[in-house]
């Protein structure tokens, strides 16, 4: 079977893209050139920008090497319109509404399993590969095994390729007789199965995840003894998908300006400091907000796009953090009949976040659809990420979360309705004692004036008349001697 495997330039896909040339798979490698920093304006936040050559280039090289010391062939393939349009659009138009998007959910929905997926079925290939840490029912199959399962469709899905621009994310009715579930990889510590929730399920019928029973020290391991040397030490890629590492505030605003405001306490509504951006912080979020002079630790509870005011909660009172319901919208259920799924689910509101046990009511009339009830409590659950639903090991899917509740009420407006009474009540408070201080301000310079003309006052009467000091001055230099004739008068 021919199979088309996404070749990073990373350790990961490196080791995937042997393990299925030793199965006995026709591998072809392709990398992907997502994203071009110059033709997107990727200026400020980029430590890059001035290399002599670019991340994407140094990573294409690295598969370069990979793929000819494997012996498979390399093709390259970019995708920047693609990434731009369905990835990247939507990233901004959710951050500008002040939601938390993830754009590695978006990048595999669109770009992985939906732009490369489609090439790859054009240009022949029956499977494609990546190299996520997960696992679906082909795990460790042989391609005479994965052919028994997977014979029935592949001519149909080839009709349908060249029939579609896109895949529809519905499998068609041949496709559903191979209904291929999604599962946790071995190692739950790299588990991605949380960033492929929205992935189609065509495409995930035809995808293989070489590593999904293996650990990272075992894929490092085994790219060590393979001599893959431009890869088995290259630190993991981080940052955002196919873009990288970022000073997050200072990329975002290439393309959302920032705008300062306050950063208000939602309790007591008064201002602790001065934000870069509601748009640039995330519900839950401890660091970076450089409050200094009021004790904390404090944590982001509301964005007020509108207003522009960002409410914290001080650590006494993370109450303003906690929800028990959310409604979930858009769902991708990965399962061939949605009355299959069961009501008592466990889901990850963030990745790295432990399983919490919820109970889960798809709305009849939109199955795509669904309240999330968790009444043990749940922090920071944020409108704009990704909730995804485990049954046991089998990834069931995943949707955006809407909105959030606590007791019956909309968190978010709550937050911001209190938010900003408090602010107004706080700052007409500000507006009284700043009244009261110039009042006070104003009487003590009055008085203080009073004083010095007292004072005043009180200096000209203490001093000689200096018109009587003259005059008798004059008196005596007219008749000196009428003193000494006096004299002579009473001896006579």
């Amino acid at each position: 079977m021919k199979v088309l495997v996404g070749l990073s330039g990373g350790v990961d896909s490196a080791v995937a893209a042997y393990l299925l040339k030793e199965q006995g798979f026709d591998v072809t490698c392709c990398f992907m050139r997502n994203w071009d920093s110059f033709a997107n304006n990727d200026i400020k936040g980029n430590p890059e920008i001035f290399n002599n050559t670019c991340p994407q280039e140094d990573d294409y090289q690295d598969a370069k090497k990979v793929a000819e010391k494997l012996g498979l062939p390399l093709l390259r393939v970019d995708f920047i319109k693609e990434y731009w349009d369905q990835v990247f659009t939507v990233f901004l138009s959710e951050y500008g509404k002040g939601r938390t998007p993830n754009p590695d959910i978006l990048c595999n929905k669109y770009i992985k399993f939906d732009a490369f997926y489609n090439y790859a079925l054009k240009n022949g290939f029956d499977l494609i590969a990546t190299g996520h840490y997960a696992s679906n029912d082909y795990k460790e199959k042989s391609p005479q095994e994965v052919r028994l399962i997977f014979d029935q469709t592949i001519t149909q899905t080839k009709a349908d390729s060249e029939n579609k621009t896109e895949t529809t994310g519905k499998p068609t009715e041949k496709e559903k007789s191979v209904y291929i579930s999604l599962r946790r990889a071995m190692d739950q510590n790299k588990d991605q199965t949380y960033f492929l929730a929205q992935i189609p399920q065509n495409a995930l019928s035809r995808t293989l995840f070489p590593l999904g029973h293996l650990s990272k020290p075992e894929v490092r391991d085994l790219a060590s003894r393979l001599s893959l040397d431009s890869v088995k030490i290259k630190k993991d890629s981080t940052g955002i998908c196919f873009i990288g590492e970022r000073n997050f505030r200072e990329f975002l605003s290439n393309y959302l300006p920032a705008k300062k405001g306050q950063i208000v306490d939602i309790d007591t509504g008064e201002i602790l400091g001065e934000h870069d951006g509601v748009l640039y912080y995330t519900l839950g979020q401890r660091k970076g907000m450089n409050i200094t002079a009021h004790r904390g630790p404090w944590f982001v509870c509301g964005k007020d796009v509108e207003s522009n005011l960002l409410y914290v909660c001080h650590t006494d009172h993370q109450d303003w953090l906690y929800s028990d319901l959310c409604v979930v919208d858009q769902i991708n259920w990965l399962i061939d009949d949605i009355q299959k799924v069961p009501t008592d689910l466990t889901v990850k509101f963030r990745y790295r976040q432990k399983d919490i046990p919820v109970q889960v009511t798809i709305d009849p009339d939109n199955p795509t659809k669904a309240m999330v009830h968790y009444p043990q409590l749940s922090s920071s659950v944020t409108a704009g990420q990704e909730a995804v639903f485990y049954n046991g090991e089998i990834c069931l899917g995943g949707g955006i979360i809407e909105t959030i509740y606590r007791d019956g009420q909309d968190l978010t407006k709550k937050i911001n309705e209190c938010g900003i009474q408090a602010y107004e009540k706080a700052k007409k408070q500000r507006e009284i004692r700043m009244e009261k201080t110039r009042k006070n301000q104003k009487n003590r310079a009055r008085h203080k004036k009073q004083l010095k003309d007292q004072k005043e006052n009180r200096k000209q009467k203490d001093q000689p008349d200096s018109g009587n000091l003259n005059k008798s001055a004059n008196q005596k230099e007219q008749n000196p001697n009428s003193l000494p004739q006096q004299e002579e008068k009473s001896d006579e």
